[in-house]
């Protein structure tokens, strides 16, 4: 018999797939579960963790630490919770979460905000050592939105 949660689960990430690949992450794909460390749900968005969440309870401080975990585990630089919201059946339409750090750095990499001491995602690809914590270029200078420069995400001025 087919576990119902199990289910619902999969069809959560499915959607979370389609809608990823419908908006120019082509790779995007499942991730076969019972690896010994978790590694989140979807693979294909390179240096990102997402945890999916198709669950009647909210326990968003539960999803985050397994979403931040799953992200040490694989090495990446962000961590998210991709959970459905009651009454829509839409990827596009559910909630996306995360930590206020990640968050900011998000908003520093896209240029938004003044950059006072905001560090600049390095990507996963450019690491040096994979054991070894993503290094990150801090203080941001300047982007898009403040009419000086931009900056890439690996730190270096764009052209």
């Amino acid at each position: 018999m087919t576990n119902p949660n199990k289910t619902k689960g999969s069809g959560a990430e499915r959607a979370v797939i389609e809608h990823l690949r419908a908006t120019g992450w082509p790779h995007a794909e499942r991730r076969l579960a019972g690896a010994s460390k978790d590694r989140g749900d979807i693979a294909g968005v390179p240096g990102v963790v997402i945890e999916v969440k198709n669950c009647t309870r909210t326990e968003l401080a539960a999803w985050l630490a397994e979403a931040e975990q799953e992200r040490i585990n694989d090495h990446a630089d962000l961590a998210a919770v991709w959970h459905k919201r009651r009454g829509k059946s839409a990827a596009a339409d559910w909630f996306v979460t995360m930590d206020g750090a990640t968050f900011t750095r998000l908003l520093a990499a896209a240029g938004y905000g003044s950059g006072r001491d905001q560090p600049v995602i390095v990507p996963h690809s450019a690491w040096v050592d994979d054991d070894e914590p993503a290094p990150l270029v801090a203080p941001y200078q300047g982007g898009r939105h403040t009419g000086t420069h931009t900056i890439d995400l690996l730190g270096q001025e764009a052209s």
